[in-house]
């Protein structure tokens, strides 16, 4: 009944319930719950964002890789050449999650490499870079 309440309250598009449900999951996140807390990234809030993606860090689902992606980096230009989103809190903390779970994963190597390559040393301390 505690999942199935929480899951309602996280895919229901209201903020205060979908902030409810993060606060109950604390720093946990059951596998059967992984899709409804990506859910919460799309929200526009910034603190939203920010508590799912400390709620996905407990994950080790790769299927949060593309939305974390979207959080960190823009879609590519006409030359196919990648460049990150500017730097924001909750850009920071997905790239910082990329580097902790997945920095040999396939589609984020690209990312660390552009992260640790910047000219601004708090995206280059979020995948362990100088600062």
């Amino acid at each position: 009944a505690r999942e199935r309440a929480i899951t309602e309250a996280l895919e229901s598009g209201e903020e205060s319930l979908a902030r409810m449900g993060l606060v109950a999951l604390g720093s946990d996140c059951p596998p059967r719950l992984v899709a409804s807390v990506l859910t919460t990234l799309a929200q526009p809030a910034p603190e939203l964002q920010l508590q799912a993606i400390r709620v996905l860090g407990s994950t080790t689902n790769p299927l949060v890789v593309p939305h974390l992606l979207m959080l960190v980096r823009a879609r590519r230009r006409w030359f196919g050449r990648q460049r990150l989103l500017p730097r924001t809190p909750v850009m920071l903390a997905a790239l910082e999650l990329l580097a902790r779970r997945w920095s040999t994963h396939r589609p984020v190597l690209s990312t660390m490499q552009l992260a640790g390559r910047s000219s601004d040393a708090e995206v280059r301390a979020a995948v362990g870079g100088k600062a």
